[in-house]
């Protein structure tokens, strides 16, 4: 009798799985096969039987057991229920190493059989996987699953990538003229996948790398815990427009708020304000000129939304801006999906500043499967006044649009708060945390300010690092909130500059433009900040 008549007479085997198909397949196959064993719940009884009856080589062995025992824990089937029969000790001290390295729940249940499958069966050598096993930690999805396109109309894997996909030529695609197959196909978007599988770490994701050193989850990471399957059953070997879910558009740089962290690229109010520094003559040869001009692509984005509709299998888009709920571009995307009867089946993810909202957007919103709307909030009162100004951008204004969102909103939309903390707004992160708890948010998500690099942490005096960590320290926040807290207290821990005398000539400047006082609104730090 063999180890698997055995297992059978012993247990309810609800699976018989030969570990050598895995390598006959792509890898998001892989991870959908062991997809497909989740329960809600097993009986005492049942288990889940693999078995390797072939030689496969070390290293292809090792790889595959890795990524079992990780997907295991990501799934959540606990090895309590699964049993693995392999012919030797060889393999048996490679599930040992590879679980030891994954930590998955209960130790393995190895059955040694060098007979598993009876006397007629002769092995196979197997050294090659069509799959891509043992893809390094550092892998991103979004070169697979993702493209991006920003408010001037530059196409990227995401919004955080420094840089833009060209054609083979080196120029720009343009969302006007291309459609997102050929720039999925291009080998520049090859080349970005091909350096993820090698384990390269590229400088123009340095973002999320940053992120990652710091202890804050980063848009990689987020991604992956956010999207679930569409982000983790990805055939990693291949380049196939099939993985293509998420479509993430800027629709210009429209925008009514001229936020002190952002840029004439993402805000319209910006560039107008910056233009009207320039001579008459020069405004024309600016960059400035040039980002208006740039993000008007959406007003011929027909070729977008058509290359949109040959994509069936694309999922989820991520509308920003600019403020996405000011164009009407927007608007008429919605009522497209929704008249082509796709909309059930597609989420949204919105990042927007919350000035905006009327019953015709959340009527559309209702045909949709799921809406994400992040509300950009760093801080309250009248110092969001002055760090977000803008049209409609009052405080009062803001907090009576949460609050209708929240009373009038179907129940496909989650209400999220999208908050960024940088030296101007760290010292009150208690003021905006108490305010959260009011409010009710079913989502948080806290990041580093980066760039510019005058307003991020990295580059805070240590007199204001000091202040605001002795008052972080001395509150309670939520456990929810805490481990971005503890993320915030480090990086100040690390201050050593003596001044930012970039920070304090950029808000003076912007104080004496826009007639505002930062120092007023932000009082308890203005002096160790260098404003007074």
């Amino acid at each position: 009798m063999t180890a698997l008549d055995s297992l059978h007479e012993k247990y309810s085997v609800i699976v018989c799985q030969d570990i050598a198909e895995y390598f006959d397949m792509p890898w998001g196959d892989f991870y959908l096969n062991l997809r497909s064993m989740k329960r809600e719940e097993y009986q005492d009884q049942e288990r889940l039987v693999f078995y390797l009856r072939d030689l496969v080589s070390d290293t292809l062995l090792r790889d595959f057991f890795r990524d079992f025992y990780q997907q295991l824990k990501v799934i959540d089937i606990p090895n309590f229920f699964v049993v693995l029969v392999v012919p030797g000790a060889r393999e048996l001290d490679i599930i040992k190493h590879a679980h030891a390295l994954i930590k998955h729940d209960s130790e393995p249940v190895v059955i040694v059989d060098d007979n598993a499958d009876g006397d007629h069966w002769k092995p196979v050598e197997i050294t090659q996987s069509k799959a891509a096993f043992g893809m390094p930690d550092t892998v991103c999805p979004l070169p697979w699953n993702s493209l991006d396109i920003s408010p001037v109309g530059t196409f990227a894997p995401c919004c955080f990538y420094q840089g833009a996909v060209t054609r083979d030529n080196g120029t720009l695609f343009d969302p006007a003229v291309d459609s997102l197959v050929d720039v999925y196909n291009s080998q520049y978007m090859k080349t970005l996948r091909r350096h993820f599988r090698e384990g390269t770490k590229l400088q123009s994701c340095s973002r999320c790398w940053k992120e990652e050193e710091s202890g804050a989850v980063s848009k990689r990471q987020l991604y992956a815990l956010r999207f679930g399957d569409d982000s983790r059953a990805i055939n990693w070997e291949e380049d196939k427009v099939d993985n293509l879910k998420m479509l993430s558009v800027s629709f210009g740089n429209v925008c009514n708020f001229k936020c002190r962290i952002c840029s004439e690229k993402s805000s319209s109010k910006i560039a107008g304000e910056i233009l009207q520094q320039i001579p008459i003559t020069q405004r024309k040869n600016s960059s400035t000129w040039d980002a208006l001009e740039k993000g008007k692509w959406v007003h011929d984005s027909q070729q977008l939304w058509t290359s949109v509709s040959e994509n069936s299998q694309m999922k989820y888009f991520d509308f920003a801006g600019g403020e996405p709920l000011l164009d009407k571009n927007h608007l008429r995307a919605l009522e497209s999906l929704v008249e082509r009867g796709v909309a059930g089946d597609i989420s949204i993810h919105y990042n927007t500043n919350g000035s905006i909202i009327n019953d015709r957007l959340l009527e559309l919103w209702k045909h949709f499967k799921k809406i994400d709307l992040a509300i950009s909030i760093d801080d309250i009162g009248q110092r969001f006044n002055i760090q977000r100004p803008g049209d409609k951008a009052d405080w009062n204004v803001i907090e009576k649009n949460v609050k209708y969102i929240k009373d009038h909103k179907h129940k496909n939309t989650i209400l999220n708060l999208q908050c960024v903390v940088s030296i101007m707004n760290v010292y009150y992160l208690p003021e905006l945390c108490d305010w959260i708890k009011t409010v009710g948010f079913e989502d948080l998500h806290f990041s580093v300010l980066y760039n510019p690099g005058h307003l991020s942490l990295l580059t805070i005096p240590k007199a204001a690092a000091d202040l605001a960590a002795k008052k972080i320290l001395n509150h309670e926040f939520d456990t929810v909130v805490q481990p971005f807290v503890d993320t915030v207290v480090g990086l100040l821990s690390r201050a050593t500059h003596k001044e930012n005398i970039l920070f304090v000539d950029y808000i003076k400047k912007l104080d004496t433009l826009r007639g505002e006082d930062f120092a007023a609104a932000h009082p308890e730090v203005a002096s160790a900040l260098g404003l007074v």
